[in-house]
């Protein structure tokens, strides 16, 4: 089966992904393929968006800085749609392939933008990761973000709280570590219980 898993920045996904991977499940971050791509001079997707920005968007080393495309697209609605129209079919196809040459094993792949993307079609089932909005935010703020780019990044995103309402499984995130742990075991083995349904 293929889980995506979804869920507001700082709400635990990446956590809640490591847990997964525990409980012997092949696991996939689109934020890792993006970087794939965005590190790779010699693709498609790189020159096409080097055509579109140039050389303000190069680091040093003439890879593409994820940090100047964020500034660049979180400020202007169009350069976000045009580059998610750029990057979402190019990240799914990667999975896919990924899930399909495993011999479609039991896979959780992590998407933040799951439900922005339109990806529903493409899972099994689908695990949102939720916790209150004061603990993303001081989650967020410890990892270095400003209030104005949380606030700017909501604004594109839909809600935790939709994306666990749409999910077919949630898990809440305001507690320890080992409690998110046992929330992952406790969807793994009802997802392994459909596999011999």
């Amino acid at each position: 089966m293929l889980i995506g898993l979804t869920g507001g920045m700082g709400c635990g996904k990446s956590a809640a992904l490591n847990f997964f991977s525990e409980f012997e499940y092949m696991t996939l971050d689109a934020d890792r393929i993006c970087h794939m791509l965005y590190n790779d001079n010699k693709s498609e997707f790189f020159r096409k968006i080097y055509a579109r920005w140039g050389d303000k968007i190069l680091s040093p080393n003439n890879n593409i800085c994820r940090d100047a495309v964020a500034k660049l697209v979180f400020s202007e609605k169009k350069e976000l749609e045009w580059l998610n129209s750029l990057l979402h079919p190019a990240v799914i196809k990667q999975a896919l392939k990924i899930y399909n040459d495993s011999g479609k094993v039991n896979t959780i792949f992590d998407v933040p933008l799951l439900y922005e993307a339109g990806w529903e079609k493409f899972f099994d089932k689908i695990v949102a990761v939720w916790c209150s909005d004061g603990i993303r935010r001081e989650r967020l703020l410890a990892r270095g973000m400003t209030k104005e780019e949380i606030i700017r990044r909501d604004e594109k995103q839909i809600s935790p709280e939709i994306k666990m309402e749409r999910a077919d499984y949630a898990l809440i995130n305001n507690g320890t570590l080992n409690q998110l742990r046992k929330q992952c075991q406790i969807v793994t083995d009802k997802i392994n219980n459909l596999n011999y349904k």
